[in-house]
């Protein structure tokens, strides 16, 4: 495998721009992707981070190995990088294989035992990561950008993940969605690089167990007969429900959790659809709104979060009715349209002579119009035929 160096793309808290910070120490990438997809290629990624080592055994392992000068140039590299355990073993090995220096190995037993010492106090960490790379050689600044998509994501999909977890009850099963790291790497050697020669890849942690995908954007559903993966399926479901009627509850405006794969609860490469189909080229919007309910079948835990029921016709995992899929996201808006109405204390009458006589301006979703009449504000649909939530404006 060869040896990367580079660095780690840390995002501005205000998410509006970002800096590099070198990596601790070098990666390790796999030649060979063990995995192929559609847009990128997935490899095993190893990177294996210094720990910080006790100070005065630090300080003796150091003063060890800097009392032969032979060995210095040796394990310079190895002291630089804080990987005195590395250092010490490079100092014996060469001590022994050097002939005629037997009355050295008496006093560098004093690294031997030193390295045991930081074995037994302290350990390196070797972090398995998957590292996800564009099949296409694309400029560098679109690679860049696609990377920074898929970590923005993870990021929104986790926050969701962490409401859920939140309202569910303490017996259900804990959701996460793995972070999303962004190296950018050069080969170990190189001195100089310009930025369309680096790799840039998505870096997760590698998932231990058995993979499984449980629905796609596309209206996907995974089923089991397992035991094993049905209430994995469900909760898997019930989320991407429920993070379509939650968002549309508290911002007016829909964002879905599709494409959940992962090992048990844990999931990665998550996709989200949005009214404005603002997450890139997996983002279907009221396409994958519509897939989704076409295919969706609410179960126990959808009821007992209390999500609208919905029970497509023959909803086996094959693509769905449309227009059985367009009713189910017409009962939900109306649903979240009248809580908004009682909560706001808004009339039916005042809704309805603002959709007849109020004043038309574009809405936040795609095809979504806004009607404003004496103080209140109806948003709906292109066809003005659903309603999608109401609010006080001013004149």
């Amino acid at each position: 495998m060869a040896e990367w160096k580079g660095h780690s793309l840390r995002l501005n808290a205000e998410g509006d721009g970002y800096t590099w910070e070198p990596l601790e120490s070098h990666v390790r990438i796999r030649a060979k992707p063990f995995a192929r997809g559609g847009q990128r290629n997935a490899f095993h990624l190893f990177y294996e981070r210094p720990v910080d080592v006790p100070g005065e055994l630090r300080c003796q392992l150091t003063g060890a190995l800097m009392t032969d000068p032979v060995v210095l140039e040796t394990s310079e590299w190895a002291v630089s990088n804080k990987l005195y355990e590395r250092a010490a073993i490079e100092r014996t090995l060469y001590l022994e294989r050097k002939e005629g220096r037997i009355e050295h190995l008496r006093p560098d037993m004093r690294s031997r035992e030193l390295c045991c010492q930081l074995r037994q106090k302290v350990s390196r960490t070797c972090d398995h990561f998957v590292a996800k790379e564009g099949r296409f050689k694309d400029e560098w600044n679109t690679r860049l950008s696609s990377h920074k998509l898929s970590m923005r994501t993870a990021m929104e999909a986790q926050a969701l993940a962490d409401q859920f977890n939140e309202l569910t009850p303490s017996t259900w099963p804990i959701i996460s969605v793995l972070p999303a790291s962004i190296y950018r790497l050069a080969p170990a050697a190189a001195k100089t690089v310009n930025p369309n020669s680096y790799r840039y890849v998505s870096a997760e942690p590698f998932l231990e167990g058995a993979y499984y995908k449980f629905n796609g954007n596309n209206g996907f559903v995974g089923r089991t007969a397992s035991s094993d993966y049905q209430h994995q399926e469900a909760i898997a479901q019930t989320f991407t429900h429920w993070s379509y009627e939650h968002s549309l509850q508290r911002t007016g405006s829909a964002l879905m959790v599709c494409d959940i794969q992962g090992v048990g609860y844990q999931y990665t490469d998550v996709t989200l659809c949005s009214e404005d189909r603002r997450f890139g080229s997996t983002d279907l919007g009221e396409k994958g709104f519509e897939a989704f309910f076409g295919t969706h079948k609410c179960n126990e835990l959808c009821g007992r979060l209390g999500l609208t029921h919905v029970s497509p016709e023959g909803a086996d995992g094959a693509a769905g009715s449309s227009s059985t899929a367009t009713s189910a996201i017409q009962i939900i808006r109306t649903k979240h349209l009248n809580r908004r109405k009682r909560e706001r204390d808004i009339e039916t009458r005042e809704m309805q002579a603002a959709v007849k006589h109020g004043r038309k301006e574009p809405g936040t979703g795609p095809g979504s119009i806004r009607h404003v009449h004496n103080g209140v504000a109806v948003v709906t649909d292109g066809e003005h035929r659903v309603g999608i939530t109401t609010f006080p404006r001013r004149r």
